[in-house]
């Protein structure tokens, strides 16, 4: 059986497997919490960008992904400074089932975004209370442009 049809018609797991194929994105499982954290490489952190708007840290992801990051019902975020040579931006799912999965059991999933170190040091000093995340486009100059409204705001923890 292929992992495609493993996947079958959940956007987030389709777009692992296609981050997986390019060697973007490793995957990890925490047998003793159940957790699955899905790490991105650099190749698969590029699909994203930060900014400030109205005073919060923005995460934006390109347009051809949306449908994958805004299937997950995340519940929680948070900034991670100085873990190995990298800073992160990790969104959490209490449970990232689809409606129409049949799994019993809450299924808790993590995604790691890493960022260059220092780039969200500014945050460190205004510690805010909460992530926007949303879809971006670029500029003619290769430059993340926000939505002006985000898909979510997120509960953030900065450490």
């Amino acid at each position: 059986m292929s992992y495609a049809k493993l996947a079958g018609d959940n956007p987030f797991l389709l777009w692992v497997l296609l981050l997986n194929n390019v060697n973007a994105v490793d995957v990890k499982s925490n047998p003793q919490t159940g957790v699955k954290d899905v790490i991105l490489g650099v190749q698969g952190g590029r699909r994203f960008g930060i900014a400030s708007v109205d005073g919060l840290p923005y995460l934006g992801y390109v347009e051809r992904d949306q449908e994958a990051v805004e299937t997950v019902k995340w519940t929680t975020a948070a900034l991670l400074f100085d873990k190995p040579d990298k800073d992160w931006i990790a969104l959490s799912s209490a449970d990232a089932r689809m409606d129409t999965t049949q799994a019993m059991n809450p299924v808790p999933l993590r995604l790691f975004i890493p960022v260059s170190r220092g780039r969200l040091s500014a945050w460190k000093d205004v510690m805010p209370k909460e992530l926007a995340i949303g879809p971006m486009t670029l500029n003619a100059k290769g430059e993340a442009v926000m939505s002006a409204s985000p898909f979510r705001k997120l509960p953030l923890k900065v450490s």
